[in-house]
């Protein structure tokens, strides 16, 4: 048990500097936004700044409408979700656009390259690794000559 408080004692100077600039509320938004708002509205925005019971959320385009128009569900389920209640509930959601802060829709993935062969080396973990790589570097050159 000793152990336990010993280790204890470092987790404040440890989260402290974290959680001065993200509170610990608005990561667990961020990290669960798309299961606690659903999958159409969680790829489409994203928690930005939490504070006095406001959530501010960025979003683009339309999207802001239909967070609005969902607005009082969201903020009940949050609250639900959360077990937020009297001072620390969320009352509102702030929704603003913003077009350069959001996540990216994922970049379509470029073909796989084809690995490199180093028989020299003995099968394992480094070897399928090093062929990979070897691959990666073989195909970005081939690419950077063409241009």
């Amino acid at each position: 048990m000793r152990g336990v408080r010993m280790i204890g004692a470092f987790i404040p100077s440890l989260t402290g500097p974290a959680f001065r600039r993200r509170p610990p509320l608005l990561v667990r938004l961020v990290m669960d936004w798309e299961s606690l708002v659903g999958p159409e509205l969680g790829t489409r925005s994203i928690p930005r700044k939490l504070g006095g019971g406001v959530l501010t959320v960025s979003c683009c385009g339309p999207m802001a409408m239909e967070l609005q128009y969902a607005a009082p569900q969201i903020v009940e389920r949050l609250n639900g979700s959360c077990g937020l209640w009297g001072e620390e509930r969320l009352i509102r959601l702030r929704i603003v656009q913003d077009f350069a802060q959001l996540p990216s829709a994922p970049a379509p993935r470029a073909r796989q390259a084809a690995p490199l062969s180093l028989p020299e080396l003995e099968q394992g973990d480094l070897r399928a690794v090093l062929e990979r790589l070897g691959g990666h570097v073989l195909q970005r050159r081939q690419r950077r000559g063409q241009r």
